[in-house]
């Protein structure tokens, strides 16, 4: 597995714990009375937003139905964020300086002294 490859995995893998993290939290719980008994309903909560900064070194991700099937599941809603690897590292450096991360962030050299 090459190396780009296998950044890309570990970031897709980072999303889906982070997301994973997030699941216990998606639903209220709601009890009604009747002359049944007590029931207990769950509503959904609006989709959790989860962006993700990398560096992009090929043609950017497609939003496929596998895509589509986890921020379902997960109820979340992932929003990649490629910056092309040229200016990954000054738009990092921007990102840092504005105090605008993305909830997951790729360091492509770390420890860098310029993030010190």
């Amino acid at each position: 597995m090459s190396k780009k490859r296998f950044k890309t995995m570990a970031g897709i893998l980072a999303v889906v714990l982070l997301a994973g993290s997030v699941m216990g939290c998606t639903g209220k719980k709601e009890e009604t009375a009747s002359k049944e008994g007590t029931t207990t309903t769950t509503t959904p909560e609006k989709k959790q937003k989860i962006s993700m900064m990398y560096p992009l070194y090929n043609n950017p991700p497609k939003k496929t139905e596998v895509w589509k099937a986890m921020e379902e599941k997960l109820n979340i809603e992932y929003e990649p964020m490629a910056i092309p690897s040229a200016q990954y590292n000054d738009k990092l450096l921007a990102s840092i300086a504005a105090n605008d991360l993305a909830d997951i962030t790729h360091y492509t050299g770390f420890p860098d002294p310029k993030f010190t």
